[in-house]
């Protein structure tokens, strides 16, 4: 979403000559080919933009009387097109810090807030697949407190993600927990063609994470 923002905006001309990425991996950004690369990207360009808003907000107020931060970006939004858009780009970036925060801490109130914040973005931008599921996965998780409220108490707990490590700030979403552990399967050879074969996959789901366990111990 925020690459289709973004695209033929000058922002990956801009990540190549402050030497944050080389042209071709700039221009992946827009793809987000690689999630974490994407994302460093895209923390580089919040913090600069934040910079500069702060430096452009100081200097202009210096001078005349003084207002709110909110006031004046609204004020310079409605007289400059490009003061806008940068401004907005900065908006969605840290949504997305703040989804990714959610995850890595296990925030599920956050997780529900950030989410539903970009969806918007989603339609307007024409992510057609997110539009419609985003919606319906962000309804269901608002009525587990009345439907599931066990599930909710647990989730609240953090345990809407995985924590693999002992680390701070490393848990991760379900799913990409899964395909670390396939990942660890698939490297010792025993995991390819086991849709063909529903015994082979059933021996798979029952000893695959112990052989993920071992994989990693090695």
């Amino acid at each position: 979403m925020l690459g289709g923002w973004l695209e033929d905006s000058g922002w990956t001309g801009a990540l190549v000559q402050a030497n944050v990425a080389s042209p071709g991996t700039a221009d992946s950004f827009v793809k987000a080919s690689h999630i974490t690369k994407t994302r460093h990207a895209h923390q580089v360009t919040s913090a600069s933009l934040y910079a500069l808003l702060q430096n452009a907000y100081v200097a202009s107020t210096e001078s005349a009387e003084s207002v709110p931060l909110e006031e004046w970006c609204v004020q310079r939004a409605s007289n400059s097109a490009q003061f806008d858009y940068w401004f907005k780009t900065l908006s969605l970036q840290i949504l997305l810090i703040l989804y990714v925060r959610s995850i890595r801490v296990g925030d599920f109130q956050l997780y529900i807030e950030s989410l539903t914040k970009l969806m918007p973005r989603m339609f307007a931008l024409d992510h057609t697949h997110y539009a419609r599921w985003l919606t319906v996965h962000i309804r269901d998780m608002m009525a587990l407190p009345s439907k599931h409220a066990a599930v909710f108490k647990e989730f609240c707990e953090g345990k809407f993600v995985v924590q693999t490590t002992n680390s701070t700030f490393s848990a991760m979403a379900i799913d990409q927990c899964h395909e670390q552990r396939n990942a660890d399967v698939k490297g010792s050879g025993g995991a390819i063609g086991l849709m063909d074969d529903a015994a082979a996959l059933r021996r798979w789901m029952y000893a695959g994470p112990e052989v993920s366990r071992i994989v990693a111990e090695f």
